[in-house]
């Protein structure tokens, strides 16, 4: 019984780790360099949280999702001055924010208008000129 007592709390602690404190950010790309997987990213000071007003060293690792206006992106696809939002954990080693999501917004033009036909066009209806 002994035994099983000590297997019991000693296996059912774990410890702590990193990845415990994820944390959401909003801001503007700085920087970006997709050939080290790192950007630089100041922080929104009403939605920054304890990172509010600063300028936050990112890190984007393989695993990272990344979306551009909705669509799944690499690193290279962002832009500096493009509007993000992140969630991600500090990593107490490189003293960087590793970035898990990334959802980012790139200013783009409108798309063209369809051409539709106008109100005052006759839309033909199928078999309508068999009638006539």
């Amino acid at each position: 019984m002994l035994v099983v007592l000590i297997v019991w709390f000693g296996g059912c602690r774990r410890a702590p780790s990193a990845q415990d404190d994820y944390d959401a950010v909003h801001g503007v790309v700085i920087t970006r360099r997709a050939d080290t997987g790192r950007m630089t990213v100041r922080v929104d000071a009403p939605n920054g949280g304890k990172y509010a007003g600063r300028e936050l060293a990112c890190r984007v690792t393989s695993l990272s999702e990344i979306y551009v206006n909705d669509r799944v992106r690499d690193l290279a696809a962002v832009k500096a001055e493009d509007r993000v939002q992140l969630i991600g954990y500090v990593d107490p080693r490189e003293a960087e924010f590793v970035v898990t999501l990334a959802n980012v917004h790139q200013s783009a033009p409108e798309p063209p208008r369809p051409m539709l036909p106008l109100a005052t066009d006759k839309i033909d209806a199928p078999g309508a000129r068999e009638k006539e």
